[in-house]
């Protein structure tokens, strides 16, 4: 009976140990992938960063064509315009002489 109580001790404090190793370990895993997502943010970070950077200079000169090609469209429609009612006219003319 003696035996079997500081076997029961014995094993009880095993799988206490057990226990607080496994704790050890899952804490050390657990850091380990915390740091792991913290640098893999950072990395993901720096390459949006120089993308949107790159893509502001690539904005900016898009947007100064994108305002020179309106301004040639707004020309060339107010043409298109103005030769499209000169062509009605001209048939209009021509077939009252």
């Amino acid at each position: 009976m003696n035996s079997d109580k500081a076997r029961e001790r014995a094993e009880k404090s095993f799988r206490k140990e057990e226990r607080a190793q496994d704790g050890r370990k899952a804490m050390i895993e657990y850091e380990s992938q915390a740091r792991a997502t913290r640098e893999k943010t950072a990395r993901l970070k720096e390459l949006r960063l120089a993308r949107e950077g790159r893509g502001a200079i690539d904005n900016s000169s898009l947007n100064s064509a994108r305002t020179r090609a309106g301004c040639d469209l707004k020309l060339r429609t107010k043409l298109d315009r103005s030769s499209a009612a000169l062509r009605l006219a001209m048939p209009v003319k021509a077939t009252l002489k």
